[in-house]
């Protein structure tokens, strides 16, 4: 989140974009070249939403034009911040992302859960599986506002899943080699909690 960074972060970035090194107080000099420097950021109105629930599509040239109005946005932004080398550096180097849309979403949060999966047969060699009301009811929460893109996925996830299935993993309740299967995850007032039978 480059937008939040310290002025002389965005100075030290800005001297390696314009002279492609930097010199350390020894006298070292550091190269950057072959080296891609990737720098996010979040700004109100930068980053043009999906059109994927109209029925139009968007012509490119429809997209070119709310791409170039992201970018002046990000470029004026650091223009008020008072860095100006680095607007004029990072005008013609953007890349503005889509919010995601829903199948992605979906794509995403399977990933995710895949390698809570795999890391718990790993470490705690434990199989589970889950039920389909259960699959439903991750998907409909952890999906249902994609605003902040994978990362607010894996806050809904971490909240719905990963903590109330690590507290009964830590305590011991199965053993290694048991197969289990999650059949009910509940939203209580102490926060959720989850419900895992033995496959028998």
């Amino acid at each position: 989140n480059i937008e939040s960074a310290h002025p002389n972060v965005l100075q030290f970035i800005t001297t390696i974009l314009r002279d492609g090194e930097v010199h350390s107080k020894e006298g070292k000099c550091v190269s950057f070249t072959g080296c891609l420097i990737i720098c996010t950021i979040r700004l109100q109105g930068c980053c043009p939403t999906n059109l994927y629930n109209q029925k139009s599509e968007e012509t490119v040239k429809e997209y070119q034009n709310r791409e170039r109005a992201a970018g002046e946005i990000i470029a004026q932004f650091f223009e008020e911040q008072k860095n100006l080398d680095f607007s004029q550096l990072i005008r013609s180097n953007l890349i503005i992302l889509r919010s995601i849309h829903h199948e992605a979403a979906v794509s995403i949060l399977k990933s995710m859960i895949d390698r809570i999966i795999e890391n718990i047969a790993a470490r705690y060699h434990i199989t589970i599986t889950f039920s389909p009301d259960v699959s439903e009811q991750i998907e409909l929460f952890c999906c249902q506002d994609v605003k902040r893109g994978g990362i607010g996925i894996g806050e809904r996830l971490d909240n719905i899943l990963v903590n109330p299935l690590s507290k009964i993993i830590i305590d011991g309740s199965f053993s290694p080699g048991e197969k289990v299967i999650l059949t009910k995850i509940s939203d209580t007032e102490s926060g959720w909690e989850v419900t895992l039978s033995r496959v028998q």
